[in-house]
């Protein structure tokens, strides 16, 4: 189960991002979940099943911390989590939420919360090429609406080795 919200502020930049997730164990011994993002200006904090460690640049564009488990898990074991990220952007990113995955990924529920004082124009339930390098652009979308709580939402029964998400502009 995988399930990510994100808010966007009254100047339409990101500003918190609530991630649910259980996940599998596919080793024995597998101790803590690297969670990657695109943004040094984060504050991680963890609401249960795991403790967040320090921030750590993996590529020119690329920073994690790795969600520490209370015990290390058994191959085949589930493990829930939750945390949320705040974010502090100083350039705006670009206009989108995705999710990318390698392995399978069930029950993913995605979601993007506007603010009422800046809306977009237009909104979209996108698929990526890949998540980096040459094949990293849209290659499907739908134009989708914003409900009564001014967001858009998406649920999926299972995806893999797929990037998927919203794209909106203002």
């Amino acid at each position: 189960m995988l399930h990510e919200h994100h808010w966007l502020g009254p100047d339409g930049l990101p500003v918190r991002h609530r991630t649910q997730m259980n996940l599998r164990s596919r080793i024995d011994g597998l101790s803590n979940y690297q969670y990657r993002f695109d943004t040094p200006h984060v504050k991680v904090k963890t609401v249960r099943g795991g403790q967040c460690g320090e921030l750590y640049q993996l590529s020119d564009d690329v920073w994690a911390v790795d969600l520490s488990f209370p015990r290390s898990l058994a191959s085949g074991e589930m493990h829930y989590m939750e945390f949320w990220t705040l974010l502090n952007y100083d350039v705006p990113p670009p206009r989108e939420m995705r999710r990318g995955t390698h392995g399978r990924t069930e029950n993913l529920d995605l979601r993007v919360q506007f603010d009422p004082i800046k809306l977009p124009s237009a909104a979209w339930w996108a698929e990526w090429g890949h998540y980096r390098g040459p094949d990293n652009k849209v290659i499907n979308q739908v134009l989708c609406s914003l409900d009564n709580e001014l967001s858009m939402h998406r649920y999926l029964e299972a995806i893999e080795r797929a990037v998927v998400g919203f794209c909106w502009d203002w």
